[in-house]
């Protein structure tokens, strides 16, 4: 039996972070949550650059000295009707 299905919002901290590179953003909308759907790490030899993929045509990549990202969830669960099957290739 499984547990009911929830969801949570989550904040994600990349430290050591040199350039922000941005696509679909309206800087003065400071209030807006990004619902991330892909992040990827492509290694430099100096550090590297990650790239988050957000819905609304969003993008962000970012110009990091090393590798260093945290992920915390934040607030309250809410119950949702189905539970998401991500399944790997």
């Amino acid at each position: 039996e499984h547990a009911e299905a929830s969801r949570i919002n989550a904040g994600l901290t990349i430290n050591q972070v040199r350039i922000v590179q941005s696509k679909g953003f309206d800087r003065r909308d400071r209030g807006v949550l990004l619902n991330v759907l892909t992040l990827d790490w492509q290694p430099l030899s100096d550090g590297g650059h990650v790239t988050l993929v957000c819905s609304d045509h969003r993008a962000l990549r970012i110009t990091v000295d090393q590798l260093d990202l945290s992920l915390l969830d934040f607030g309250a669960p809410w119950p949702v009707a189905q539970r998401p099957d991500h399944r790997l290739q």
